[in-house]
């Protein structure tokens, strides 16, 4: 079966990073894929593992116009024919309508994967199933009126053997003096991730509780230099490490104790099933579809809301001065993303999607 595999951009971030697992589980079942998109720096990690990228003018968002739309949909189609395509799964509502209409009379099966919010209604006029990455994903669209048979639940099961390689032994420092913990939060800082609330948190576990505590900050984005900012005034700059946007992510994972993140909304979460997979717990907010990835009390500590952070604030310290209560939950949230987020399970769901659509 040939698949194309399309979305307006493969950005370093989430979907770009679901789409390359989409990829890597059609191909281990002996499927063929290639990829479209309007470009992005994820491209070339796409490349790099086997997969043809077809950068298609008229995808990303900067490149779209109405006298541009007849072309790009005329590439698409072209593309699909000439790789021979049955299967169509894009990564956002626009890529899929564009594919569909340059698929007219529909030959293929279409199917849009939903990672984010905001007109889910569009999706009821998509010609195709709809793949929701949660449940709180699915409950959105249903209330937006998209046909309930329409849509199915695929978790974001993206990862590998290597995330599950033997992980370094858990350090026992518990944050006095001289036995820092490191806290990291893997996230685009696009001021929704929660990094102006983790920063000033840091602050105050030095400053009020007395805890030796360090941060890593994975990521880039429009809001990064503000946090730097943020980290410099607050005298955190030499607590605090700006890595930037890394395509590999398990050695920052490994070098950390404690995952952070506190977004304004989720979808799903990818980074926090990363985290458990390196046998990190977690501190999150109990927002969209994050409690579905890991488990209250057994894989992580959950608040309400990212504004209540003395609660955030006392569930850190106890994590940090508790090395014990922290290789529990890492333990557990290791096993709990072995069972429910290796690849196997994804190419099984996505398989039986298509089967359906």
């Amino acid at each position: 079966m040939n698949v194309l595999l399309i979305r307006s951009d493969v950005q370093l971030a989430g979907p770009a990073k679901l789409m390359h697992a989409y990829a890597r589980a059609l191909r281990m079942a002996g499927h063929s894929v290639c990829i479209a998109s309007g470009g992005g720096e994820y491209a070339e990690q796409l490349v790099a593992d086997g997969f043809e990228h077809h950068k298609i003018h008229g995808l990303a968002i900067p490149d779209r116009s109405l006298r541009g739309t007849p072309g790009c949909i005329r590439n698409i189609a072209m593309l699909m024919r000439s790789k021979k395509v049955a299967v169509v799964n894009s990564f956002n509502f626009h890529a899929g309508f564009y594919a569909a209409l340059a698929d007219i009379p529909q030959r293929r099966i279409h199917v849009n994967t939903v990672l984010g919010t905001g007109r889910e209604w569009t999706n009821r006029i998509f010609p195709g199933k709809v793949i929701a990455v949660s449940k709180d994903v699915r409950r959105r669209l249903i209330e937006a009126k998209v046909p309930e048979k329409k849509i199915s639940v695929v978790y974001n099961a993206t990862l590998d053997d290597e995330f599950f390689a033997p992980v370094p032994e858990m350090s026992q420092n518990d944050g006095s003096p001289g036995k820092p913990v490191n806290l990291i939060g893997i996230a685009m800082f696009t001021g929704n991730k929660g990094h102006e609330f983790i920063i000033p948190l840091l602050g105050k576990l030095v400053n009020e509780h007395s805890l030796d505590a360090t941060l890593t900050l994975v990521g880039d984005g429009e809001s990064r230099a503000y946090c730097e900012k943020m980290a410099r005034d607050l005298d955190l700059s030499d607590r605090i490490l700006f890595t930037g946007a890394l395509t590999n992510v398990i050695d920052p994972l490994d070098a950390a104790d404690i995952m952070v993140h506190l977004p304004r909304f989720e979808t799903f979460g990818i980074v926090l099933a990363e985290a458990m997979a390196r046998g990190l717990p977690v501190i999150s907010t109990r927002v969209g579809g994050i409690p579905e990835v890991v488990v209250e009390n057994e894989t992580a500590v959950l608040v309400d809301d990212r504004e209540h952070t003395e609660e955030i604030l006392d569930a850190l310290a106890q994590l940090i001065s508790d090395p014990t209560h922290r290789h529990r939950l890492g333990s557990n949230a290791q096993k709990e993303a072995r069972r429910r987020f290796h690849i196997d399970q994804l190419q099984q769901d996505i398989l039986a999607t298509y089967a359906d659509g």
